[in-house]
């Protein structure tokens, strides 16, 4: 029990003679409870004290060092622990040199370096069956967004989980079975205003053979009015004089205190009915007509798609839940809710282009694939037949490929990208008078002034060429040394063929176990380079890769 409030009351004994706190059952008994809370109070306590070792693994203190970034917590038991922050690691100053070198110098001084080209990386966006990619300019800021996109007609049934394409069948005869049921009230609602032949005797019962016997019974009225009028001369009553009338017997009955009333229509006897206005309704001019709908047509649903499971609902109230379950828990986009209607219509007529001979191309598909036939014919005839170019900076809108050679204006045979005289190919693309992007390949003599070459356009111009790739500034190859388990080891390596300056190298250890090997490259010049190796084995064989942007 919590003790949060005093629970004893003192009995303040007194001494003889007097009687008023008498050694009796009561004043015990009140003792004797107090001591037995006392004693389940005291193993309460024992219970959910806190454990000095818990105690004293609790935080008593918590420092932090703002110049080194140390934190140091300090327990009751006086354990200290400290996490170093390395703020002094944090750059504080970047700068980026014209050759795409990235350096940042930490708040102790220290410098880093990246070469930010080495991360440049070119990715290439391939359409596949089903996804289409979309590449825009931004007009704002020039910023290329790529999109991705559904192909119209490309999601087949076996793209579908096999749980979805279980439940689209079964609500797909869940439709179709309310349509049948539909059909067969509607049938129902057909027998009972004008009779049908599928029905036994509807002919001689429903609405329209009532009317026209109620007709004949007008024409026999009117008939009896006429011969009672010629035999006693009375006139015969009408909606305008006052006369004599006939009941018929049938649609109008007299009863013995000469209440004259029209009886109730039976399935076997002419009378009134009372259209219900939901089913049947009757126009201003007293004609009976049929409003059946599917809003008012009661069905049982079986699956519990409205309300509870076996409870009676209306068809339309069913459709509308199936149709909901289908367009917008299991289909997510156009086409697969053009897949849907195709299973369930079956119908022969495609708007997608698919290799099946059950199917007919719309006039739609035909006429589309008709225009992209001719676009792409309109975007090939650039690259089938290059124009010649006498100016790299004279270029169209959109995108075009042309040939160029040493005495082409501004190109990268002008600047002596490669060094020598080269001829070859450019693709180009130019968004507007602002922004463009070239992309050169050059054939030289000798093959060392070969290779790939690039610039950009914007609002200040031009940028100059930039070498990309030439047969000359990638090599590779393998070594394999001698090493001593715990020492380092060095090996040298020559260049097949020297470089004009020092590339960058890249060493990989050759091996199924590489958390026992650990290798680098240093003293890189541009004829070599040194491999140093601390390996747990008596040799290790080395990849390398040179290369000189």
């Amino acid at each position: 029990m919590a003790y949060d409030k005093k629970q004893y009351v003192r009995v303040n004994w007194k001494n003889k003679p007097s009687t008023a706190t008498p050694l009796d059952e009561v004043n015990l008994n009140n003792m004797d409870n107090f001591l037995n809370v006392v004693d389940n109070t005291l193993i309460q306590f024992e219970a959910q004290k806190l454990n000095i070792a818990t105690a004293n693994s609790m935080i008593a203190s918590l420092t932090i060092d703002t110049d080194s970034g140390i934190i140091t917590a300090k327990q009751l038991d006086g354990t200290t622990f400290t996490w170093d922050l390395n703020i002094e690691k944090i750059p504080v100053s970047f700068s980026l040199s014209e050759d795409g070198i990235l350096t940042m110098i930490t708040e102790d001084g220290t410098e880093w370096t990246c070469d930010i080209a080495e991360l440049i990386k070119e990715y290439v966006f391939d359409d596949s069956e089903t996804i289409a990619f979309t590449r825009e300019i931004s007009e704002e800021d020039g910023s290329i967004h790529i999109g991705a996109a559904v192909k119209e007609g490309s999601i087949k049934s076996e793209h579908l989980n096999p749980d979805y394409r279980a439940d689209i069948q079964e609500y797909t005869n869940q439709a179709e079975q309310a349509a049948n049921e539909s059909l067969s009230f509607s049938k129902d609602a057909k027998r009972w205003a004008v009779g049908d032949e599928e029905y036994e005797g509807s002919e001689v019962d429903n609405s329209k053979y009532y009317k026209e016997q109620a007709e004949a019974a007008k024409i026999a009225a009117e008939q009896a009015r006429d011969e009672a009028q010629a035999a006693t001369g009375a006139v015969i009553a009408t909606t305008e004089t006052v006369g004599v009338v006939k009941p018929d017997g049938e649609s109008i009955e007299i009863a013995e205190d000469g209440t004259i009333k029209a009886p109730l229509a039976q399935t076997d006897k002419a009378g009134i009915i009372k259209p219900d206005n939901q089913t049947i309704g009757v126009e201003e001019d007293g004609t009976i007509k049929l409003i059946a709908k599917a809003a008012n047509l009661p069905i049982t649903d079986m699956q519990g798609l409205v309300g509870e499971e076996n409870q009676e609902t209306t068809t339309q109230l069913l459709i509308n839940a199936i149709a909901e379950k289908v367009a917008n828990q299991l289909v997510t986009n156009d086409a697969l809710t053009t897949q849907l209607a195709n299973y369930v219509t079956k119908a022969m007529m495609s708007n997608i282009q698919a290799n099946d001979q059950t199917k007919v191309p719309t006039s739609a598909l035909v006429y589309g694939m008709n225009e992209d036939i001719s676009v792409l014919n309109s975007n090939l005839n650039g690259i089938v037949s290059p124009q010649k170019s006498t100016d790299a900076n004279n270029i169209p809108n959109g995108v075009s490929f042309f040939t160029y050679h040493s005495d082409t204006l501004n190109g990268p045979s002008a600047e002596k990208v490669f060094g020598g005289t080269n001829a070859g190919v450019a693709l180009a693309y130019k968004f507007s008078d602002v922004y463009a992007v070239e992309m050169a390949l050059a054939a030289g003599v000798p093959n060392r002034y070969a290779g790939i070459a690039a610039r950009a356009k914007e609002a200040s111009g031009w940028s100059k060429w930039i070498r990309l790739l030439t047969f000359a500034n990638i090599q590779t190859g393998v070594v394999n040394f001698a090493t001593t388990p715990g020492e380092v080891g060095t090996f040298a390596v020559t260049f097949p063929q020297a470089f004009s300056s020092a590339p960058k190298v890249f060493v990989n250890a050759k091996t199924s176990s590489p958390g026992d090997k650990f290798v680098n490259a240093d003293s890189i010049t541009s004829t070599g380079f040194t491999v140093y190796a601390n390996v747990n084995s008596a040799s290790i064989t080395v990849d390398w890769l040179a290369v000189m942007i």
